[in-house]
């Protein structure tokens, strides 16, 4: 991690050191710089500093650093070892196994994305199993990209290897797979297509159907999407998704056992299992119901012999924060619990077999508060030094310094009004926010004080917007065009746009607004074109900076919002697609405002730079220069530097 600051002194600073370490600097200290080790946990930095007259300051200054290691975009399946009782977890869109040590939560990258661009399957891998003879895990992708492959990932050095499918090995062809499971000698996958249970040979590739609708007796399981192997009972739990059923499938004959549904223990019927977690002292399953629509997310049990079905954790049995999303889950024999990876905000969470009460074993939590944050606009109070923030719960306050949240506008005030907040802004002068809904095509004026919120301006929603103090007015793109709205009439006059303003006009309709601090310029992106352009916000001239044809470099396709450093002469734009491959993953795209030149930000898990899985929105605080966004996935504020790189998470509910 780099650590960076500044120092100053009535006379020459002559070093500058952190913990013991020492700094480098170009300017005499003014501007310092130093790589410094990051641990799991807390991390306290001293620095101290020395002028040329011999005086030492040793605690000139001292920040603390929590870690919880690597920041995992979308976690979706995980696998356990009860060996070892470490985790391996498979970040989906990050196309990356993720480690995690169950005492600590403690997030270790193990391998990330391909260099060969055959293997990648960002956003399409669906299942994760644990291979502890040859310390690999295998992958299966939904055949979204066309792949249909079962493919082996090397623990230690990141190397994968096509193990199945697209031309290796014989016999049926691999369908669009859901799950994967590995013997314990690692010789055999059983992958899960729909109602088919495959056997794959590792060694050759070659693949055999134990269980389908002509093959093995019982009922069909149609829907597979959750399964556990129990190779000491020879048998394959598999839940339906469709049915809300489970099953046991023999691996020999593969006949089909209709374990429990809705017949059997109705006073806790299974509702939308996607995964299966088993204890073989007590021959119990457990069921990760995600809650689909009106179904309750829970843990569930059932007994294999008699089928009866237990509620082990929900919203109305247990204690500890509410599991949203489980997508995933296993036993762990060592502690006697179950562990369940809840996909909404990331958080993989403890549960008590007994009691159902929850507690979190890894998460990305950062300050105090339930409201969630990451899910859509954000805009600056630089008074107040806070964010404020988009939710499903209105309007949500975070603190710059402590990451706590807070209510700031309750979505109660919208009923009958709109559907909730698109893009947003701020005004420090007045301290009232301001807001579009997508749906309703208006813009609202939020006075915290009146507690009331009020329609501005009817003539559509914006596509970015930003106050304008000096002028009273806000600076937005509506209907195709920079405009201004006068914010006490809601009246509209073009700045830039149509036949106002020379320069390329814009092609399709421009996407994301930010300006300048005095307020003369403005830029925004075209999404026909591909371009960033220049609006001067006195004439309305436009000019295009950077595009297919301006600058080199990354291409702005599934550019979403940005800021610009004018005195740094840079642009920074969200970049957030649903297959982030490894050519075009996603992040932070860098533009030079002089060339046009495009880079994406640097992203290694190993310099805390990790990255960022699905960027919304990007402010910048001028006063320090720092970047925060929204990231959608992580459901967490992120702050970054953009002079090192280095990110971590700003705030985040548990």
């Amino acid at each position: 991690m780099t650590v960076r600051g500044t120092c100053s002194d009535a006379s020459t600073i002559v070093s500058v050191s952190v913990n013991g370490i020492a700094a480098t600097s170009s300017d005499d200290f003014e501007n310092w710089q130093v790589e410094m080790s990051v641990a799991s946990g807390l991390n306290d930095y001293v620095v101290s500093a020395t002028d040329s007259e011999g005086n030492t300051d040793d605690f000139a200054a001292d920040v603390s650093v929590e870690s919880s290691g690597f920041l995992w975009g979308d976690p979706v399946k995980m696998d356990y070892d009860p060996a070892t009782g470490q985790l391996y977890v498979l970040d989906s869109l990050l196309d990356s196994i993720v480690q995690v040590d169950l005492d600590s939560g403690y997030r270790t990258l193990l391998a990330g994305p391909p260099s060969d661009g055959y293997f990648d399957m960002s956003g399409v891998s669906q299942d994760v199993a644990f291979d502890a003879t040859f310390n690999r895990a295998l992958l299966v992708d939904a055949g979204w990209a066309g792949k249909k492959v079962i493919v082996g990932v090397d623990l230690i050095t990141g190397q994968r290897t096509l193990l199945s499918g697209n031309g290796v090995g014989s016999g049926p062809s691999l369908p669009s797979m859901r799950n994967v499971s590995v013997s314990a000698d690692g010789l055999t996958a059983y992958v899960t297509a729909y109602s088919t249970l495959f056997e794959v040979d590792l060694t050759t590739g070659d693949r055999s159907i134990i269980s389908d609708t002509s093959t093995g007796s019982g009922p069909d399981f149609k829907t597979g999407n959750g399964v556990h192997l129990d190779e000491g009972g020879n048998r394959m739990l598999i839940a339906s998704l469709s049915t809300d059923e489970l099953f046991a499938v023999d691996l020999t004959s593969g006949d089909r056992t209709l374990l429990s549904d809705e017949t059997v223990g109705t006073a806790d019927p299974i509702t939308y299992p996607v995964d299966v977690g088993y204890d073989p002292i007590l021959d119990r399953a457990y069921l990760a119901e995600y809650g689909y629509g009106s179904k309750v997310p829970g843990l569930l049990g059932v007994d294999l012999v008699t089928g009866e079905q237990t509620m082990i954790s929900d919203e109305s049995t247990g204690t500890g924060s509410l599991m949203a999303n489980p997508a995933s889950v296993d036993w762990d024999p060592i502690d006697g619990r179950a562990i369940v990876l809840d996909v909404s905000g990331n958080h993989l969470v403890s549960v008590d077999a007994v009691t159902g009460d929850r507690s979190p074993i890894s998460d990305v939590s950062v300050g105090l508060g339930s409201e969630g944050v990451g899910s859509g606009a954000i805009a600056l109070d630089s008074v107040n030094q806070r964010l404020i923030c988009s939710d499903s719960d209105g309007l949500v306050a975070v603190d710059l310094l402590t990451g706590d949240r807070t209510l700031w506008m309750d979505s109660s005030l919208l009923l009958g009004m709109a559907e909730g907040v698109y893009n947003l802004a701020y005004s420090t002068s007045s301290g009232k926010a301001y807001f579009d809904d997508s749906d309703w095509g208006m813009i609202y004026e939020f006075d915290p004080e009146a507690g009331t919120v009020e329609v501005l301006n009817t003539l559509g929603e914006t596509s970015g917007m930003v106050v304008d103090e000096a002028a009273g007015a806000l600076i937005a793109i509506q209907g195709g065009a920079v405009v201004s709205i006068d914010l006490t009439t809601g009246a509209v006059t073009t700045i830039s746009g149509g036949t106002t303003g020379s320069g390329p006009a814009f092609a399709g309709g421009p996407y994301g607004l930010t300006v300048n601090d005095a307020r003369t310029v403005a830029w925004t992106l075209d999404y026909n074109l591909d371009a960033l352009f220049r609006v001067d916000l006195t004439t309305g001239a436009r000019e295009i900076v950077s595009d297919a044809t301006t600058g080199t470099g990354d291409s702005l396709e599934d550019i979403g919002t940005l800021v610009v450093d004018e005195s740094a002469g840079k642009a920074y734009l969200t970049r957030a697609q649903l297959y982030g491959s490894a050519y075009a993953p996603n992040g932070l795209i860098i533009v030079d405002l002089a060339t046009g030149d495009r880079v994406l930000m640097d992203q290694d898990s190993n310099s805390s730079r990790s990255p960022l899985a699905w960027p919304d929105s990007i402010i910048r605080d001028s006063a320090t220069g720092l970047l925060y966004l929204s990231d959608s996935r992580m459901q967490a504020i992120i702050v970054v530097d953009p002079i090192t790189g280095c990110n971590g998470v700003r705030s985040a509910a548990e």
